[in-house]
């Protein structure tokens, strides 16, 4: 297992409380489109919010996000890799 800092009792609930936003707004976003057709909502909600807190997390301790992030050339070739495109959201 991995271990963590301690934390103090109010972090742990900024955290929880900060997770529980980001489901509950995932849930009202998913109400709104009836293109999502998943029969529950607030698993998917938690899916989606998980799976996008693990990739940022991951994304952000690459050395490619490095390389992006102080200018620095990477090692391998990711430095070959085209720019960015900015994401557009509905």
């Amino acid at each position: 297992m991995v271990e963590q800092a301690p934390r103090s009792d109010e972090l742990l609930e900024r955290v929880t409380r900060q997770e529980r936003e980001m489901v509950d707004g995932l849930r009202e976003l998913f109400d709104r489109h009836a293109e999502v057709r998943v029969q529950d909502k607030d698993t998917a909600a938690r899916l989606v919010a998980s799976t996008v807190e693990l990739t940022v997390h991951q994304l952000i301790a690459s050395p490619l996000h490095r390389h992006h992030a102080t200018g620095e050339r990477a090692r391998g070739d990711a430095h070959r890799l085209p720019p960015r495109e900015p994401v557009k959201i509905r």
